[in-house]
């Protein structure tokens, strides 16, 4: 018999499964420490801090979904367009605690370097990749 009824919990491990339970619970602990100490140090930036976890951790979930095959081919983009805004920042970067590191593009500041920590190794992976086959 084939039963078609709406299940939840299955919903949810379908939603969830590309990421590892064990690290979910970690990063929750993580998270909830965090909370606490940011709400003893500093609560009126709170509900900023829970946007910007939410945002990575949905940014997280997105990740979790991509195949290897998949990041390898982002490589070469991912690495141009850090090249691109490392440029950017030589060219139009904002000097902040003496140092031009951040880029201004209207709607958020960004620091490329830190897209190139991500760019680089990919890159590095696809070029010995190319190499090898």
């Amino acid at each position: 018999m084939n039963d078609n009824r709406f299940n939840p919990l299955a919903l949810v491990r379908g939603f969830l499964r590309p990421i590892d339970p064990w690290l979910m619970l970690l990063l929750a602990i993580l998270l909830a420490y965090a909370h606490v100490l940011m709400q003893s140090a500093s609560p009126e930036r709170l509900d900023s801090q829970i946007a910007h976890i939410g945002i990575a951790l949905a940014g997280m979930w997105v990740l979790a979904w991509l195949t290897p095959q998949r990041l390898l081919s982002l490589a070469v983009p991912l690495y141009l367009l850090g090249v691109v805004l490392l440029i950017g920042v030589e060219l139009f970067g904002e000097v902040s605690k003496g140092a031009q590191r951040w880029l201004n593009l209207g709607v958020a500041r960004i620091q490329p370097s830190e897209l190139m920590k991500i760019a680089m190794p990919l890159m590095l992976a696809w070029f010995f990749q190319q190499r090898e086959g």
